[in-house]
């Protein structure tokens, strides 16, 4: 499944890149270039993302779930944000 990660107030919104983003985040990212793009099949926190996904539309991750969850993936290690 194909991700955006935006940085938003108190952590990190997750929403997938194939549809538009969730009316509870809309106003605030609308004409913001995601983040961070990612494939869910290449972090830690794979079956719960998607499940969230599949549930919910979309995830708000602290900092501490956010390194959970995405462990291991280099452009996380790597982020400059």
């Amino acid at each position: 499944m194909r991700l955006h990660l935006y940085r938003v107030e108190g952590g990190y919104f997750v929403c997938p890149a194939d549809a538009p983003v969730p009316a509870s985040h809309a106003a605030e990212l609308t004409g913001r270039a995601p983040d961070m793009r990612f494939l869910s099949r290449d972090t830690a926190g794979r079956q719960f993302i998607e499940e969230h996904m599949r549930t919910n539309g979309a995830v708000v991750m602290d900092e501490r779930v956010a390194d959970i969850m995405l462990a291991g993936y280099p452009d996380w290690i790597g982020r400059t944000f």
